[in-house]
């Protein structure tokens, strides 16, 4: 059955579809390109688009249009030289059905080949535009790399473009060969089976050129490969990620590759010579020695000089270029100004009570854990169901009476999961924004065991005075709104109904033009945006709303720490980002993987607390840039911080005018300023092994340290850094600080407690302390302090009444702070269940000197800890004999079996909504609870019973629980 041609119609309807989908995928690329270009001149970075677009229109055009060239030219060439006549085989027979085919279509061919492999390398070149605008704007580093005395930004700047351009000079020679021998041999310059030479002498020579330009730039590679090492990563003594020469790699890799650099020159002589010689004989013969001398120079003999020379006497060998590393690594990280002091870690003052004063002056120990309290917040200050706090709060300094308080806060954000009712106006137009800062005092609870707040209710009111505190832009604000319009905003609710407003700020794209309409409509997928009549005069849609969202676009060349954290300044509410510059190119300096370095038990639950860039390697960083975003019109600002990093100071000449001084950073900015946690994490991990100055002991692995598991949860990750107002032995005050433990290798007790001023602004800012405790004593760690308490029988037991019922027991953080020669541990326990679904204070764990408290309030258990009155000793280290028990007496069996009775009645009582009930049975449950505790105190004979005052269990919940 034959099928005739389509009739007009058909074909004009095919047409027509056919240039209607064209003109849709260019509509749909337009509107990605245009909304992209709007948005950055909306937020004052049109530069930042701008200048990246243009870099990389043109690294796509000059390489893409150099390998077309490469690949074309040889190409014609291959089909210029071809010969006249080809002899009649049957594989030339064959050829020649294949040459008469596309005989028509020859230059079309040769324009889809260049077209083909000029888009893949164009493309592939477009993506290097970091590392072009990292060469061509490169800043020296002012210090020299040990092995070949070259500036630091020969590596971190140069190397990599150069890597770059002797890849794309590879592609090239490769592509072009096959290219020119496909040719070659369709034309019969090149013959398989046919009678006579293989070869024309054209074809020789062609692609003996073409072999040489291949092997000179085998060369080339051999000579960048010296420097190279220098910035090698490899395994050493158990060290991932090693970065530098050793003594292999200076005594045989390196004689090595300046060997294999001549050979592969002389060898690319050869195959030029066959331009005259006409024969390829001496090439091969080059080439092949060229390939036995990698083999035995570059890998037999640097593994015999590592067997023989290095293995016997391993340790005096690689010494030198251990102190080599050791420096460069410190160097890189910022760590080599760290103060390394031995510490006791015992105290030696015989009565305890004198040290009672000394723990106010030491530390303001904080007991609200931001990392627990969220909740809490979320039930008491949450207000409607369409706001919510993050999971995890943050702390800052705000002052009070004059003194500078250690601060637990949060922004009430938009949760649109709360909204009562789901649809596009409501999702887009009506919901838009959080309202109000909410601020807890860090250091202690009301008698409830609630958050003590320094600003709360909605509006918020407090301590903070007046500012602006609608949020528009936040951590949980991740959809679009359509804000400034004829649609009207739900601004908050109070007793007299639902305030609305309009926007006000500048912020956000206008889309009182069709064609912004448009493309927003295609590239957020919702063509409601085209023709809704919620859209009007004045309406701005605002996107990309996340703080660490908004530096990340406007600075591509930023890695981001994962802890934005808000702040009120100058009456308006700034998120504040902390950014980092990197390099991965600094000699001698090991690496590191930002994403293992940064993660704890917190970013192991919460992805909003990790790093950006997780699978970035660097051996370079700095916290060179603080940004800020407005909460309310999204403005973002960058400010140098770091203002000797040259790696800073090249972005800023590629992208001039992005990033302002750092003296224009205000006062009242710069006291919420902190040290940063990710930059922190990673200067931690760097000095399990990199506190150790000495080539002997780092390669003894005598010293090396390790990041302790968080012993209050059982993820089995690194316990974080905390915050804390305290004092390390040589300052004179306090200061705001990020501190950490370290414990040996394998083993659990402590070896180290470090703590870096985290003050900004301060004279000691980014000082690193280090106090080292002696080896051949052992003071608990963070893991044996938790087992301590979770072991002894009457915090257990007290544990236990808590835990009653349905309620849950919490472990917040626990805290070390040193004191006279002694670590001070503090710990805040928190209760929830018992008719309250979120966690208040109940108990307050203390240890120092072998003396441990489990009691109501901080004050109470310091006071036991340190009046040595009702202290529990110390259990026994493993291998000592342990005490024998104490049987409990009938008394306090009969007081805790009261103590649950009156719990239980409280817990009726609590359902029933009989507040005189619940009254009377938290009275009778204090007075078992005493009788316990005084009971176990008469049977000890030495006061070493309860520990704990009050132990409410099941957590007795607030007297009128929020509804």
């Amino acid at each position: 059955m034959r099928v005739g041609r389509p009739s007009r119609r058909v074909r004009t309807l095919l047409m027509t579809l056919g240039v209607l989908a064209v003109l849709g995928m260019a509509f749909t690329m337009f509107a990605g390109f245009w909304t992209d270009w709007l948005w950055y001149r909306s937020v004052n970075y049109s530069s930042v688009f701008t200048t990246t677009l243009w870099t990389k229109i043109g690294l796509f055009f000059v390489f893409g249009l150099l390998m077309a060239v490469a690949v074309g030219v040889n190409i014609w060439l291959a089909h210029r030289l071809r010969p006249p006549l080809s002899a009649m085989s049957m594989e030339q027979q064959n050829l020649d059905r294949y040459r008469m085919g596309i005989a028509p279509y020859k230059k079309w061919l040769l324009f889809g080949i260049t077209a083909l492999v000029g888009l893949i390398a164009g493309a592939s070149a477009s993506g290097q535009w970091r590392t072009w605008l990292m060469w061509v704007n490169g800043v020296p580093f002012g210090q020299k790399d040990p092995q070949f005395k070259l500036d630091v930004s020969f590596y971190a700047f140069d190397l990599p473009w150069y890597r770059f351009l002797l890849g794309f000079g590879f592609a090239a020679a490769i592509l072009s060969v096959i290219a020119a021998a496909l040719t070659h041999y369709l034309y019969g310059g090149l013959r398989v089976t046919s009678p006579g030479a293989r070869a024309t002498a054209a074809a020789t020579g062609h692609l003996s050129v073409l072999i040489g330009i291949f092997v000179a730039l085998k060369a080339v590679a051999y000579w960048l490969d010296r420097y190279g090492l220098a910035v090698k990563s490899s395994d050493f003594r158990a060290t991932d990620n090693w970065t530098g020469l050793r003594y292999v790699d200076a005594n045989a890799y390196l004689p090595a590759k300046t060997i294999l650099f001549c050979i592969a020159v002389i060898c690319a002589l050869l195959f030029f010579a066959t331009l005259w010689r006409r024969t390829w004989q001496l090439p091969v013969i080059g080439f092949g020695l060229m390939v036995l001398s990698a083999i035995l120079i570059g890998g037999l003999y640097p593994a015999i000089v590592q067997k023989f020379q290095v293995q016997p006497n391993e340790q005096a060998k690689e010494a030198p270029y251990v102190e080599k590393n050791l420096e460069a690594t410190r160097k890189a990280y910022g760590i080599d100004g760290t103060k390394v002091t031995d510490y006791t870690g015992t105290s030696t003052t015989e009565d305890k009570t004198k040290l009672r004063d000394d723990v106010d002056a030491t530390a303001s120990i904080r007991i609200m854990d931001p990392n627990i309290v969220s909740p809490t917040f979320q039930q008491l200050q949450q207000i409607r169901n369409y706001y919510a706090f993050p999971n995890n709060l943050d702390v800052d300094r705000y002052a009070k009476d004059g003194k500078d308080q250690d601060t637990v806060i949060g922004l009430r954000e938009l949760n649109l999961a709360g909204i009562p009712k789901k649809n596009w106006i409501n999702n887009h137009f009506r919901y838009t924004h959080g309202y109000g800062v909410v601020a807890a005092e860090g250091t202690s609870a009301d008698a409830q065991g609630r958050p003590n707040f320094t600003e709360s209710d909605l509006p918020s009111e407090g301590d903070l005075g007046t500012y602006e505190q609608r949020v528009y832009y936040g951590e949980k604000t991740t959809t679009y709104s359509i804000v400034g319009g004829p649609q009207k905003e739900i601004d908050y609710s109070d007793d007299n109904g639902e305030k609305t407003t309009s926007y006000k700020g500048d912020s956000g794209v206008n889309l009182s033009n069709p064609v912004n309409r448009a493309a927003y409509a295609v590239a957020f997928g919702e063509p409601q945006i085209l023709y809704s009549g919620a859209i009007g005069d004045g309406s701005r849609i605002l996107y990309n709303r996340t703080p660490k969202e908004r530096v990340e676009a406007v600075a591509p060349w930023l890695t981001i720490d994962g802890d934005a954290y808000p702040a009120v300044v100058d009456g308006r509410i700034q998120w504040i980002v902390d950014a980092y510059t990197t390099t991965n190119g600094y000699p001698y300096s090991s690496r590191t993987t930002l994403g293992d370095t940064t993660a704890d038990s917190l970013t192991a639950t919460n992805d909003n607390r990790a790093v950006v860039a997780q699978q970035n390697q660097v051996n370079y960083i700095r916290n060179s840039v603080k940004a800020t975003v407005d909460a309310y019109t999204g403005e973002v600002k960058l400010f140098q911080w770091d203002t000797k990093d040259p790696v800073l100071k090249t972005w800023m000449k590629a992208f001039p005018d992005t990033v302002e001084p750092k003296s224009d950073i205000s006062k009242s900015l710069m006291d919420h300023l902190r040290y940063p946690q990710d930059l922190f994490k990673v200067q931690r991990e760097l000095l399990t092994r990199y506190h150790v100055k000495d080539a002997t002991t780092f390669l003894s692995g005598s010293e090396v340290w390790q990041v302790p598991d968080d012993p209050t949860n059982r993820s089995g990750n690194a316990v974080p850094p905390y915050y804390l107002s305290m004092k390390m032995p040589d300052q004179q005050a306090q200061a705001f600080s990020l501190t950490t433990t370290f414990t040996p290798n394998g083993r659990d007790n402590l070896s180290a407690f470090m703590a870096v001023d985290a003050e900004a602004g301060t004279s000691d800012y980014g000082k690193i302390r280090i106090l080292k405790l002696p080896t051949n004593t052992t003071v608990n760690g963070p893991k044996q302090v938790q087992s301590q308490f979770n072991s002894q029988e009457d915090i257990a037991e007290s544990i236990r009444l808590l835990r009653g019922g349905d309620s849950e027991v919490e472990y917040g953080n626990l805290l070390t702070v040193p004191l006279d020669g002694g670590l001070l541990y503090v710990e805040p326990v928190y209760v929830r269940g018992g008719g309250l679904k979120y966690p208040l204070l109940r108990k307050v764990l203390v240890t120092y000197g072998g003396q441990t408290a489990f009691e109501n309030t901080l004050d109470e258990a310091l006071n036991k800890v340190f009046g040595a009155e009702g202290a529990t000793p110390e259990p026994p280290e493993e291998g000592d004999t342990p005490p024998p028990p104490t049987s409990e007496n009938p008394t306090v069996q009969q007081a805790l079996q009261d103590a649950q009775k009156a719990f239980d009645a409280g817990q009726e009582a609590l359902k029933e909504n009989d507040w005189e009930a619940y009254g009377r049975a938290q009275k009778d449950l204090e007075d078992a609870l005493q009788r316990a505790e005084d009971a176990q105190a008469e049977a000890s004979g030495s006061g070493s019973g309860a520990g704990g005052g009050e132990s409410k269990p099941s957590g007795s919940p607030s007297p009128k629980p929020s509804s």
